[in-house]
């Protein structure tokens, strides 16, 4: 089943008074963001600015553009951490029937199956969501999603690390043994025999790596290779141009 992460984010006018106009597209300036995830394919991340006369509509616009941007004929998990509008669409909340028609019409036109979930905003789909939405509203374009990530895990005083790389439909692990020899600390060998394994799973699409658990110290390096010792330098700028050339640019958690 496909997957929709869903989130608004909206803010009043300034000028707003009790004099304003009854036309309510024109009371807030709002942003819809929206993570969709399918299995064996990449997550994708879609976003907009709108006008709506609360933060609901927007929420629920961005529900409609899930539902817009999902293959048609297939299954359709939609996720969202606002509770008035889950209550909506599941039919418990009149006020917003008109927004929750156009999702069920689209839905039915669409001929996709549509089950509404919870999500919590600690979630990182629910959290990039809500990014997408802010960047959105402000007239900003987020960042490409990271397609993948790789973990490190590495006990304190252990010769070996263990490394994962996991992306939609495929999941790959390693085990590689550290040299003490190595003018690199141990963490940043670990992090450069992930990145040079990583192209043993395929190409990877230009856009940021994920790498988790990586220690302070082997981010630094990473940063401002310069500061490493000959030898150690020169392996961490060999790497870092290679994947420059593959458009491939590393974000740290």
């Amino acid at each position: 089943m496909n997957q929709a992460y869903v989130d608004a984010s909206w803010r009043e006018w300034p000028a707003v008074t009790q004099s304003s106009p009854a036309d309510l597209s024109e009371w807030g300036l709002g942003g819809w963001g929206l993570v969709l995830i399918r299995l064996g394919h990449w997550p994708q991340q879609f976003q907009g600015q709108l006008q709506a006369p609360d933060n609901n509509v927007a929420e629920l616009n961005a529900a409609l553009e899930a539902v817009r941007h999902a293959p048609a004929g297939e299954r359709l998990q939609i996720f969202s951490d606002n509770q008035a509008v889950l209550l909506a669409l599941q039919g418990r909340a009149s006020r917003l029937a008109a927004e929750v028609q156009q999702v069920w019409a689209l839905a039915e036109e669409r001929s996709i199956s549509v089950q509404i979930c919870r999500a919590e905003r600690t979630q990182r789909p629910m959290r990039l969501a809500h990014e997408l939405a802010n960047s959105a509203r402000l007239g900003q374009t987020l960042g490409a999603l990271c397609q993948a990530e790789l973990l490190i895990e590495q006990r304190a005083g252990s010769g070996a690390a263990r490394l994962s790389l996991r992306r939609p439909g495929q999941t790959l692990g390693w085990q590689v043994e550290l040299d003490p020899l190595n003018p690199l600390p141990p963490s940043a060998q670990a992090l450069l025999a992930g990145l040079n394994l990583v192209p043993q799973a395929g190409p990877l699409p230009p856009g940021p790596l994920l790498v988790r658990r990586a220690s302070a110290l082997a981010q630094a390096l990473w940063l401002r290779p310069k500061r490493a010792l000959p030898g150690a330098r020169e392996a961490l700028l060999e790497t870092r141009h290679r994947l420059d050339a593959c458009g491939i640019e590393l974000e740290f958690e």
